[in-house]
């Protein structure tokens, strides 16, 4: 499951194992949609039992509006493993206006603290922060981690501006939009 912006630009690229399905959405059109969905898709998956595991990948931003969601993944033992793409903010609305606008700023979470504060008495492992490509690459080869067996949270720290170039083209192409708009002194209308 990848969450829209940032996430969801870097997973187009991504080679699945067969038998693997990605859902995601595009651009930002509901930041904090994937938290939410993947809690859904999981619990009916689980039901069904027709899946492995489930990894979903977000953004600290999208995070700070769904963080919540943690608390059901615990409470109903789903096990999901959760990648934060930790870039300190909201990097899609960076790039494509505010680049060092205050309101792109977040505040800082402890992320090893966000399982035991949601769901103390459930099994989980937090992983980071991943600050370079051999520490993920140590954690994939991790047979613990692969199994899957618990709620797991990976911080994955990322550059300011780290984006995948697909992000960097769109968000280019929608900030000259704007910027033409605005000089033509209608924002939409």
């Amino acid at each position: 499951m990848g969450e829209t912006g940032t996430s969801a630009f870097g997973l187009t690229a991504a080679i699945l194992p067969k038998g693997a399905t990605m859902y995601n959405q595009t651009v930002f059109g509901s930041i904090g949609y994937a938290t939410g969905a993947a809690l859904g898709a999981l619990k009916t998956i689980r039901e069904t039992g027709t899946f492995k595991r489930l990894i979903l990948c977000t953004g600290e931003g999208s995070l700070d509006l769904t963080v919540q969601a943690f608390a059901d993944f615990l409470k109903l033992e789903l096990n999901p493993i959760i990648f934060v793409l930790n870039n300190d903010g909201y990097t899609v609305k960076r790039l494509i206006h505010g680049r060092d606008a205050f309101y792109n700023k977040l505040p800082y979470w402890d992320y090893s603290k966000l399982a035991p504060a949601f769901g103390p008495r459930f099994p989980q492992a937090y992983h980071g922060p991943i600050d370079t490509p051999e520490k993920l690459d140590a954690l994939l080869a991790d047979e613990e981690f692969a199994k899957a067996d618990r709620f797991q949270l990976v911080e994955l720290k990322l550059g300011y501006l780290d984006a995948p170039l697909s992000l960097r083209m769109a968000a280019s192409a929608v900030e000259k939009f704007n910027k033409k708009k605005a000089g033509e002194g209608s924002m939409g209308g």
